[in-house]
């Protein structure tokens, strides 16, 4: 697995989208077999179990339908992609995470990532199930399998959107560690051209790490911009 210890607290973010069919395959080569196996085999359940309760059911079908062709993009990107992405962000980059002060601007972001995915998956959770529940003649065991079913796969869904606002975190708080490290160096009075040229390697790292996913980026902010 890669070296994140400076995202510790986002690994549970990784496992949910792992767990949700969501692979990030960064492991041994039998360990990416197992879960590439894993993804294709809940992504199957989960859309066939999504068809069945949208033809069981005739009332708010293009919700349904719209929720359930959202995951299976979501589970289709992350397929291809091969957790690349994640793998180019969560990396530990010694030249800047080193940096002190790095680590009390990591845990800023952490929280604020934890607090608006927590607060972001709650509200999603507590709209579909009175979607779900107002569009059913009644509440019985059937409906209740369904809001169920549905509560999983749109918290599949935020997981899966919650990445783009995650890298974009990272990226934010990084170029503010960047800002720091620039205003803390005195260039007038350092004669040292290597200094200057450490900055620009930083500087083309963090432009080489977006590069490398915004085709992912791309694909995933044009999935909500037609959903949403």
């Amino acid at each position: 697995m890669i070296g994140y210890h400076q995202f510790y607290r986002l690994r549970f973010f990784i496992y949910f989208r792992i767990f949700f069919g969501l692979g990030n395959f960064m492991f041994s080569p039998f360990q990416n077999f197992v879960l590439k196996l894993y993804s294709i085999v809940v992504a199957i359940i989960i859309t066939a179990a999504g068809a069945i309760f949208i033809q069981y059911y005739g009332t708010d079908t293009f919700h349904r339908v719209v929720v359930l062709v959202e995951y299976f993009a979501y589970s289709l990107i992350s397929f291809v992609a091969k957790g690349e992405d994640v793998r180019s962000f969560f990396q530990y980059l010694p030249s800047l995470d080193s940096f002190p002060g790095a680590n009390r601007e990591y845990r800023k972001m952490m929280n604020s990532v934890i607090f608006v995915l927590s607060f972001s998956i709650a509200w999603r959770i507590t709209v579909t199930v009175i979607v779900l529940y107002l569009y059913s003649a009644s509440l019985n065991t059937l409906v209740g399998m369904e809001i169920f079913f549905f509560i999983v796969i749109t918290v599949a869904i935020d997981l899966g959107r919650a990445s783009t606002f995650i890298y974009f975190s990272i990226l934010y708080f990084r170029l503010k560690i960047f800002k720091t490290m620039l205003r803390s160096t005195d260039f007038n009075s350092t004669r040292n051209i290597s200094v200057v040229y450490k900055f620009i390697q930083i500087y083309e790292l963090l432009a080489d790490k977006f590069r490398k996913i915004q085709k992912v980026l791309k694909l995933q902010v044009s999935i909500a911009r037609q959903i949403v």
